[in-house]
C-alpha cells in the first residue's frame, strides 16, 4: 500500500495498533487513502505516557492489623464447615452463635462452594437486616485440606458486605483439619481481635497471619509474546470485551495461531460484527462455538473436538462471567447461582476436561472485586474468589505432576476498552484503591508479567494511586468505621434538631429541591430515590458521620427515622455539631457590606423559615402545553386514553424491529431481550429540518428524542398563543 508520494510507509507501530485500520480497510469501511491518513496520524502522535503499572501477588505475613486484647460485638456468628462439633465450641465461645454446615459430597467442589456461598449470603442478609447498632462479626472456619481450601473464596462476599455496611466484619479462618475444639476456639478468639482481616491462618497454631500484596520482583523475565506461532488457544467469553482484546492480540501478532472463542449464545445479532472484525484479522484461524459452561458433556465434547487429529490445545483464557448487581439485602439465591455458574462450575469442568493435556497455561480472569469487595457485587466477588483459590489448588496439582501448564488467576481492575463495568451504584473508594482504568496496552503487558510470575494469584493496578491498593482495602474501610456508640453529655432534643438540619441540607443539595419542601415524616420513596441517588446521599451523610451502610436510605422510612438513628448512634458527633453552632452564633457579626442594587423582573417572595411546614397548594399557571406519548400523538388523545383506561403497551411494531430475531426466554442471555412488549411513540421519524433551519444531513445525526423535543417546544409556544414577532420583541433575557 503506497502513500501519496508513491513510497511504502515504514513504521514501527505494533501489529495491534495497525490491526483495526487494516480490518476497516478489508471490510470496505474506509478507503486506502483514509487508511494511510490514520497510519500517518498514529506515527505522528506523541508517545503515550505510560501510567504506573503494578502487578502484585499475595503472601502470608504476621498480622498486626486491628490487634486488640478484646473486642465487643453486638452479634457474633461462627460457621464451621464439616469441622468439629458446634456443641463443644458453643461451650467454649459463649458469646457466639456457632453452627456446623454439612456441605454436599466432597467429590463435587463446585456444588460445595455454591452451597456455602448461598448459606453465607443468607446469614449475612439476616445480620444486616437487623440494623446492627454496633459491630457484628461473622467467622467462616475452613479446613486447610486439599479442595476444602477452595471455600476461602467466599471472603470476597464478606468483603463486599463490609463495603455495604462498615459495621459488618467477616472473616475466613483457616484451621487444621485435625484441630481440637479447644484449639479452634483459641484461634477464633485471636482472629476476632483482628476483625479487620478478611482471611486468616495461624502459623505453628498460634501466630496469626494475614494476606499482604507485594509487587512482582523486577527480576522477572517477561516474554515479549507468550503465544506460539502455530498454537491453539481457547478463550471463553470470547466475544466479550476482554475476550476480543486478547483474541485480537493473538491473531494480530501471529500468522498461523488458532483462536477458539466460546459464548453462551449462538453467534447472531450484536455478536456477528464482533466476530467479523476478528475474522477480518485472522480469517479462518478464528472460530466461535456456543458453549454452556455448566454442562459437563458440552465442555468435554468441545475439548475433544479441538484436540482430535493430532491437534493440540496450548492455552486457556477463561474470561467468561456475568454480573447481576444489587445490594446484598436485595440479592436473591437465583442471582447468586447464575453469577457463580460460569466461574465456579465452568472452571472446574474446563480443568476436568483438560487434566491430561499438555497445556502451556491456564489463565483465569478474576476481578479486584474478590480482593476488595465491591458494593452491589457480592455474588461476583464470590465467583472470582473461587477462581483465585482454584488457581492455587491447580498449581499444587501441577507441582504433584497431576496437571501441566502454568496456572494463574488475575484480578483485573476496570479496563478502558473492555471487561465488566462498575455497578451504577458503585463505591468511589474502589476506584481510589484500584487506580485508573487499564489501557489495552498496559493490560496485555500485565498479562505477560502475570504469566511470568511464580505466584498462582496476581492483581493488576494502574495509575498514580495504584500502590494504595496493595494494602487490604476492606480493612482500610473497616478501620475508619467505629461501630461503638460514643456516649456524650448534652440535650438529646438538640441532637435531634441538629440531625434533622444536617439531613435536610443533604437531601436538598442532592435532590435539588428546596429544604422547606422536605417534610420530616414524608416517606423517602416519595422522592424517587434509586440506588444511584441513595449512594450520593449516603456519601454526603458519611462526610459528617463517617462510613455508613450503603443501604441506609432503604432501611429507614423518613428523614425523621434517619435523624433518630443518627442520635442513637452518633451522640458525641451531634453534640460537637451543636457546640460548634453555638460558638458560631456567639461570635461578633462581621460588618455587612451593602449589596449593589439588582434589577429583577418581578418581586421575589421572602423564603419561608426552615422549620415551616410546606405549603399544601402552590399556584401554577399553564400558558402552553404540548406532548406526545405512546398511543397518543397529542394531549387530547392522551387524556382520552387516561379517561378510558386504554392500555398503550403493545407488541414491538414491525416498523421498529423484528422482535423475533432478538427475543429470548432467558433473562440473562447476552445480546437478546426477554420482552416483546413496550410503549412506542408514533412519528419519531417525522421531522422537518428546514423549518428549524437545520441541514438534512445534520438532522439525521440528531437523536430522535431531541427532534421530538424541538417540535413540541415549538408547539407549546404556539399553544400559548405567542407569535414570532411577540417573542422577538420580548427584550433582554
Amino acid at each position: 500500500m503506497q502513500d501519496r508520494n508513491g513510497s511504502f510507509p515504514t513504521t514501527s507501530l505494533s501489529r495491534q495498533a495497525l490491526a483495526p485500520i487494516y480490518a476497516d480497510l478489508a471490510a470496505g469501511r474506509i478507503s486506502r487513502a483514509e487508511a494511510l491518513d490514520r497510519i500517518v496520524a498514529l506515527r505522528r502522535a506523541p508517545a503515550a505516557i505510560r501510567t504506573p503499572l503494578v502487578v502484585a501477588s499475595p503472601m502470608w505475613s504476621a498480622s498486626s492489623r486491628g490487634a486488640l486484647v478484646s473486642r465487643r460485638w453486638t452479634e457474633r456468628r461462627v460457621l464451621l464447615l464439616d469441622i468439629g462439633s458446634s456443641t463443644a465450641l458453643t461451650t467454649l465461645l459463649p458469646a457466639g452463635q456457632v453452627e456446623t454446615l454439612e456441605l454436599p459430597s466432597a467429590g463435587d467442589p463446585p456444588a460445595r462452594y455454591a452451597a456455602l456461598a448461598a448459606e453465607c449470603l443468607q446469614r449475612v442478609q439476616a445480620m444486616l437486616a437487623s440494623r446492627p447498632s454496633g459491630d457484628v462479626l461473622f467467622q467462616v472456619v475452613v479446613s486447610e485440606g486439599d479442595t476444602e481450601a477452595l471455600q476461602a473464596g467466599v471472603a470476597g462476599l464478606l468483603r463486599t458486605a463490609t463495603r455495604e455496611n462498615p459495621r459488618f466484619k467477616g472473616q475466613v479462618v483457616f484451621v487444621r483439619g485435625d484441630a481440637t475444639a479447644a484449639a479452634i476456639a483459641q484461634q477464633l478468639e485471636q482472629a476476632q481481635a483482628h476483625g479487620d482481616e478478611a482471611v486468616m491462618r495461624f502459623e505453628r497454631g498460634t501466630q496469626p497471619m494475614g494476606l499482604r500484596w507485594r509487587p512482582a520482583p523486577a527480576s522477572i523475565s517477561v516474554a515479549p509474546f507468550p503465544y506460539r506461532e502455530h498454537g491453539s488457544y481457547l478463550i471463553t467469553g470470547g466475544l466479550g470485551g476482554l475476550g476480543r482484546l486478547f483474541a485480537r492480540d493473538i491473531l494480530s501478532n501471529t500468522q498461523h495461531a488458532r483462536v477458539i472463542l466460546t459464548g453462551r449464545q449462538a453467534s447472531s445479532g450484536d455478536s456477528e460484527p464482533r466476530l467479523a472484525a476478528l475474522q477480518a484479522i485472522g480469517g479462518q484461524r478464528v472460530s466461535y462455538v456456543s458453549l454452556d459452561l455448566d454442562d459437563a458433556a458440552q465442555v468435554q465434547r468441545l475439548i475433544d473436538t479441538q484436540t482430535r487429529d493430532g491437534h493440540r490445545l496450548h492455552g486457556i483464557l477463561h474470561a467468561a462471567g456475568m454480573t447481576a448487581d444489587s445490594f446484598i439485602l436485595k440479592k436473591s439465591a437465583d442471582e447468586l447461582a447464575n453469577v457463580l455458574a460460569p466461574k465456579v462450575r465452568g472452571t472446574w469442568l474446563l480443568d476436568r476436561a483438560t487434566r491430561d493435556l499438555d497445556l502451556d497455561f491456564f489463565a483465569l480472569f478474576s476481578s479486584v472485586a474478590s480482593v476488595f469487595g465491591n458494593v452491589g457485587q457480592a455474588d461476583y466477588a464470590a465467583a472470582n474468589g473461587f477462581l483465585d483459590e482454584f488457581a492455587t489448588w491447580r498449581q499444587k496439582q501441577v507441582a504433584l505432576g497431576n496437571r501441566r501448564g502454568r496456572t494463574v488467576s488475575i484480578a483485573w481492575p476496570l479496563w478502558a476498552e473492555g471487561g465488566m463495568r462498575l455497578p451504577e451504584a458503585h463505591d468511589p473508594a474502589i476506584a481510589a484503591l484500584t487506580g485508573d482504568p487499564l489501557s489495552t496496552e498496559d493490560g496485555l503487558h500485565a498479562f505477560r508479567i502475570a504469566l511470568a510470575s511464580p505466584s498462582p494469584r496476581c492483581m493488576v493496578l494502574a495509575g498514580d494511586g495504584a500502590a494504595a491498593g496493595l494494602t487490604d482495602g476492606t480493612a482500610t474501610a473497616a478501620r475508619s468505621a467505629d461501630g461503638t456508640r460514643q456516649d456524650a453529655e448534652g440535650d438529646p432534643a438538640q441532637w435531634l434538631d441538629k440531625a434533622r438540619d444536617v439531613l435536610r441540607r443533604v437531601f436538598a443539595s442532592v435532590l435539588k429541591i428546596e429544604a422547606t419542601r422536605l417534610g420530616w415524616d414524608t416517606p423517602l420513596d416519595r422522592f424517587g430515590i434509586d440506588s444511584i441517588v441513595a449512594m450520593r446521599l449516603t456519601a454526603e451523610i458519611e462526610k459528617e458521620f463517617g462510613p455508613q451502610s450503603k443501604t441506609l436510605l432503604f432501611e429507614y422510612r423518613s428523614i425523621d427515622d434517619l435523624a433518630h438513628y443518627l442520635v442513637a448512634s452518633y451522640p458525641a458527633r451531634l453534640q460537637a455539631l451543636v457546640s460548634a453552632g453555638r460558638q458560631t452564633r456567639s461570635r461578633a457579626a462581621a460588618p455587612i457590606v451593602p449589596a449593589r442594587p439588582v434589577r429583577t423582573a418581578a418581586p421575589v417572595a421572602a423564603p419561608a423559615a426552615v422549620g415551616a411546614a410546606p405549603s399544601r397548594f402552590e399556584p401554577i399557571a399553564i400558558v402552553g402545553l404540548s406532548g406526545r406519548y405512546p398511543g397518543a400523538r397529542d394531549l387530547e388523545t392522551f387524556w382520552a386514553n387516561l379517561r378510558d383506561g386504554v392500555d398503550c403497551v403493545v407488541e414491538v411494531p414491525a416498523d421498529r424491529w423484528d422482535w423475533r430475531e432478538y427475543y429470548s426466554e432467558g433473562r440473562t442471555a447476552t445480546g437478546r431481550h426477554y420482552s416483546r412488549w413496550g410503549g412506542f411513540i408514533e412519528g419519531v421519524d417525522e421531522f422537518d429540518p428546514q423549518f428549524f433551519n437545520i441541514a438534512p444531513r445534520e438532522a439525521r445525526q440528531i437523536d430522535p428524542q431531541e427532534r421530538l423535543f424541538l417540535q413540541h417546544a415549538w408547539m407549546a409556544i404556539e399553544d400559548a398563543g405567542y407569535t414570532r414577532a411577540a417573542l422577538s420583541a420580548g427584550g433582554d433575557v
